[in-house]
């Protein structure tokens, strides 16, 4: 798993399986993504090899609660995948989100390049 972090956008590459796993992320994740969104709204962009080929629910369950905090501003996903398990994991994340009232829009797509241009326009102006 890597991470780099450019502006309000967390860009993260997910090679195996295991590195999508909550265990396998930076002990500081939390507390950056606090400190980022103290800055203005934030925008995940995460590459998933494909090794992936299903989203493990502790997963789903990390970044529900990440979603929920009021310190953590996680306003859009994108998801960079050709696996259609990982592609219906986020819409239904989405919906999820959006049955709680949380205002964070979600999309998958299969080259980086338009994902984070969609990111860039579904971020608000800090």
């Amino acid at each position: 798993m890597s991470l780099r972090i450019d502006g309000t956008i967390f860009a993260f590459h997910f090679e195996t399986p295991d590195d999508l796993l909550p265990a396998s992320y930076p002990p500081d994740l939390v507390s950056e993504l606090r400190r980022v969104s103290a800055q203005g709204p934030v925008g995940l962009l995460a590459t998933v090899g494909p090794q992936t080929r299903t989203v493990d629910p502790r997963v789903i369950g990390f970044w529900l609660e990440r979603a929920r905090d009021p310190e953590i501003r996680i306003r859009a996903i994108a998801v960079v995948t050709e696996k259609l398990a990982i592609k219906i994991a986020l819409t239904a994340f989405g919906k999820t989100c959006g049955a709680l009232g949380l205002p964070l829009q979600v999309r998958h797509t299969s080259d980086q390049a338009s994902a984070r241009a969609w990111l860039q326009e579904a971020l608000p102006a800090p």
